[in-house]
């Protein structure tokens, strides 16, 4: 598969998704709410996004691809993800959004991180599952495998 610059609806519904499920993110040792900072999250992983593909091809920029586009709520589609789509769909940003250096330290890693482990923990069954698992004749709480 090769990577592609995606499209800003990609991006942007993430974005609202995390806004609207009150994601927080790490990034540089400071703490940071998605929501009211949607354009920033954005432009951030669109920068990374345009960094991987120029890491792997050695091609000129197009201009029109790259350029800035302004931060448009995608809430209409993140109203309409279930978290497993949004976790197909955040594999996709960073599977786009990965190569190259940097991305271990990014702050696009760091909002993907959040957006990933929030989709996880909103996954239908995953409160209800038990946290930990244990051998029989243990007298640990969860399940007994």
């Amino acid at each position: 598969m090769s990577a592609f610059i995606l499209d800003p609806l990609h991006i942007h519904a993430l974005v609202s998704w995390a806004a609207l499920h009150a994601v927080r993110y790490t990034w540089q040792g400071e703490s940071r709410a998605a929501a009211g900072n949607e354009a920033h999250m954005a432009a951030a992983m669109h920068a990374q996004n345009l960094a991987s593909c120029r890491a792997l091809y050695d091609e000129p920029p197009d201009p029109e691809a790259e350029a800035l586009h302004a931060f448009r709520t995608g809430l209409a589609t993140a109203l309409k993800l279930a978290p497993v789509e949004v976790l197909k769909a955040a594999d996709c940003y960073r599977y786009q959004s990965c190569d190259g250096t940097g991305w271990e330290t990014s702050e696009a890693c760091a909002i993907f991180e959040a957006i990933q482990a929030k989709a996880i923990r909103t996954l239908p069954g995953y409160a209800a599952a038990p946290w930990q698992l244990s051998a029989p004749g243990t007298h640990a709480q969860g399940v007994t495998v």
